[in-house]
């Protein structure tokens, strides 16, 4: 009788589920749908976090008043880094990047980037000039040059890092703090967001 009873409930249960109207499953599935598509877009709607680089290179006196020189300054001190596979090539890579232009933030500041086989990771350098240096003839006066390299196949944290450090660099207060860093540690205390540890 028991047996008999499950069956039965069993069967009761198929039959209500089954006579459900084909169009109330299928409005729920397009709500399911719909809930699931709205939550994707909603997660990819959201800023990924902002990279942190290896800081390799700092140099608080740059020497040059000329952008390619500050680079070639920047290049130099980092093409020690065990990262670093190829300086040469390296060099050749931020040329032609130069060569296209954009690398000023603001006035004051200059970001020099490119990807290069020639580096196994993300690596940046850090310079600062008292005299300023001429990026252009409408930028005489860059006080700051970051210059930022990484392997071509890190696109994405490539361009995260860059977006991450010209947002920290616009906050007001960085420029003056930078500026006023006595000491490679103040910089590295002062960019400890940005930089791998």
């Amino acid at each position: 009788g028991r047996a008999r009873d499950l069956v039965a409930g069993h069967r009761r249960y198929v039959f209500t589920m089954g006579s459900r109207p084909a169009r109330q499953l299928s409005a729920a599935g397009g709500r399911n749908a719909m809930n699931a598509a709205s939550l994707r877009r909603d997660e990819s709607s959201k800023p990924l976090p902002p990279t942190a680089g290896e800081l390799v290179a700092i140099n608080l006196a740059l020497q040059s008043r000329q952008l390619i020189g500050a680079m070639r300054e920047l290049h130099d001190a980092m093409s020690g880094n065990p990262a670093v596979l190829d300086a040469a090539d390296l060099w050749l890579a931020l040329e032609a990047r130069l060569a296209l232009g954009a690398t000023r933030l603001s006035p004051a500041i200059a970001m020099p980037h490119a990807r290069s086989k020639s580096v196994s990771r993300l690596l940046f350098s850090m310079g600062r000039s008292a005299d300023g240096i001429e990026v252009d003839s409408t930028s005489p006066g860059v006080r700051l040059v970051f210059l930022v390299v990484a392997p071509p196949d890190h696109i994405s944290e490539y361009l995260r890092f860059i977006a991450g450090l010209s947002r920290f660099l616009r906050q007001p207060g960085r420029l003056a703090a930078l500026r006023g860093a006595n000491t490679d540690a103040e910089v590295r205390t002062l960019l400890r967001d940005r930089v791998v540890r």
